[in-house]
């Protein structure tokens, strides 16, 4: 079951109402693929992002300690860390971070990626991507999921995945291709070409099965998103 969709925006002040969080704004702005956002910008998003998926009451300090013990959340603070020092210069202490993701986590997020904020990591163990990925704002990557290039001759690059794409259990995508906005790639699909916004795919190589029907603007009518299977 995935939860309704949420929007990053420039505000990742998570709304608590009931227990239930929802995130101020999610949608991002494509330019920040271009302009790249700040550590704490990031670590914000991501650290709401999370909380929101858990349904935590955030921002509080009791939130915050319960994201903060989610195992997931860890290996993303330390690809933050690790990247602002990448991106300063400084390379052995990059490295060295780098090497306790994968030896603690048993994650490999490579430095000279552009994430945007609101990154979650649900299930970190086995999580990869690689220097010259790009993600939008409010990615999820449930598990077990991989990044980078395909190794086709004549064809060098890595994915582009659109703000709030979901890569479900063992999703990988290979090689120069874009992954639209809001798009959800299915459980072990492993993805080699475009995929459009808006739509679920699935299988090896991946296919659109359908577009998704749970983001309708349900604007005005005070009811929530629905929730939906994949």
């Amino acid at each position: 079951m995935i939860p309704p969709r949420w929007r990053v925006a420039g505000d990742y002040t998570a709304l608590a109402t009931g227990g239930v969080v929802q995130m101020a704004s999610i949608t991002g702005t494509r330019d920040h693929r271009e302009r790249g956002a700040g550590l704490r910008e990031n670590m914000g998003g991501d650290l709401a992002a999370m909380a929101a998926l858990k349904g935590t009451h955030y921002p509080s300090i009791a939130g915050l300690i319960d994201v903060l013990t989610l195992p997931g959340t860890w290996p993303v603070i330390l690809y933050r860390v690790g990247s602002a020092l990448h991106a300063a210069g400084l390379r052995p202490l990059s490295r060295c971070i780098y090497f306790l993701n994968c030896v603690i986590f048993g994650v490999e997020f490579q430095f000279g990626s552009r994430v945007g904020p609101g990154l979650v990591v649900a299930h970190p163990v086995g999580t990869a991507f690689g220097a010259e990925v790009v993600m939008g704002r409010g990615v999820t990557l449930t598990g077990g999921n991989r990044l980078g290039t395909g190794g086709t001759r004549g064809k060098s690059g890595s994915p582009v995945l659109g703000d709030g794409v979901w890569m479900l259990d063992g999703a990988k995508a290979f090689g120069p291709l874009n992954i639209g906005d809001e798009a959800v790639i299915g459980v072990s699909a492993v993805v080699m070409e475009d995929i459009p916004a808006r739509t679920i795919a699935v299988g090896i190589p991946a296919r659109v099965l359908r577009e998704r029907t749970d983001l309708e603007d349900r604007a005005g009518t005070g009811e929530e998103d629905p929730e939906w299977d994949a």
